[in-house]
């Protein structure tokens, strides 16, 4: 009896290092976190429409501040300035042709605001750091820079004003988390925005819409807390 009581023992000492060679890590990391605040840079590659009175592809950089809601989903806010250029045209009469003429290029700083809701594919969790998510959502973008003397000096019907104009969004990126508080993150996003061209820069002489789609490719990081 002595000896199956000293078998029983040893065996019972040995059992939890067996079990522990046993377990499997798991290749998922639960993201405890519900702020996230961070900046991005990048290219935003744009439209300048059917009659080229649109600014045109230039770097973006902004910040962004993401919320935590529930389950998969959280509210992201995100602001981004373009340092762009558009070009300023005049309708004229020319050879005894009515044409749109080039006066020149001006500065063309774009602002752009949107608030969207974010569906993170894998959860509040991270698979081997990778948090992949998509994007979508609405806002606002304006040319922020001042006027032209050139633009200025145009008659009414042929100053082109960009903004504020609605602007809708989709997109999608992933989180790479270096660590449990500090990811980087690569994202693909359109907008998608509209340009009324005033009447007298139209072939028909009357306002027109013009709805252009405008692609962002920007890197960055977040700090969750």
């Amino acid at each position: 009896m002595r000896i199956v009581r000293l078998l029983t023992l040893g065996f019972c000492t040995l059992l939890p290092g067996v079990l522990q060679a046993q377990t499997v890590p798991s290749p998922f990391r639960f993201l405890e976190t519900s702020h996230a605040p961070g900046i991005f840079g990048g290219y935003l590659t744009t439209s300048a429409g059917d009659l080229d009175l649109g600014p045109r592809s230039a770097p973006i950089f902004g910040a962004r501040y993401t919320l935590h809601l529930t389950g998969p989903l959280s509210a992201e806010a995100n602001l981004g300035f373009s340092p762009s250029e558009r070009t300023i045209y005049a309708r004229s009469a020319s050879g005894g042709q009515d044409q749109l003429v080039s006066l020149g290029d001006k500065n063309s700083l774009l602002g752009i605001l949107d608030v969207t809701l974010k569906f993170h594919v894998t959860g509040q969790r991270a698979w081997h750091g990778l948090a992949p998510y998509g994007v979508f959502g609405a806002g606002v973008v304006a040319e922020l820079s001042g006027s032209d003397a050139r633009e200025a000096a145009l008659p009414g019907e042929q100053q082109f004003d960009f903004g504020p104009a609605f602007a809708a969004t989709a997109g999608l990126g992933v989180d790479f988390f270096l660590t449990e508080r500090l990811s980087v993150r690569l994202e693909g996003r359109d907008y998608l925005w509209r340009f009324s061209y005033p009447a007298g820069l139209t072939d028909t002489g009357e306002q027109t819409n013009d709805w252009v789609n405008n692609v962002a490719v920007t890197f960055g990081g977040a700090l969750h807390f």
